[in-house]
């Protein structure tokens, strides 16, 4: 008897999705001061990395962002 399985691994971003990470850092850009190379670059600092991984939630990560980018965008719009 085989065992039942316990995990699915998948690759959502441009397999089951297409995503355009460049109008989303172009879009983040033209609502918080930054151009969107320095947004491109949260998207590789620690704080993104700590919400990938699960150690901090949407909140916190919106809060990050705001700090950083002095962002205009509610939560809701940030979301």
């Amino acid at each position: 008897m085989s065992k039942a399985n316990t995990h699915i691994i998948f690759d959502l971003g441009n397999v089951l999705i297409d995503i355009h990470p460049e109008a989303t850092m172009e879009a983040l850009a033209a609502s918080c001061e930054g151009n969107p190379e320095e947004i491109r670059r949260f998207f590789l600092s620690p704080a993104h990395l700590s919400y990938m991984t699960g150690e901090i939630d949407s909140a916190a990560y919106y809060r990050a962002f705001c700090e950083q980018h002095r962002c205009t965008l509610d939560f809701a719009g940030f979301s």
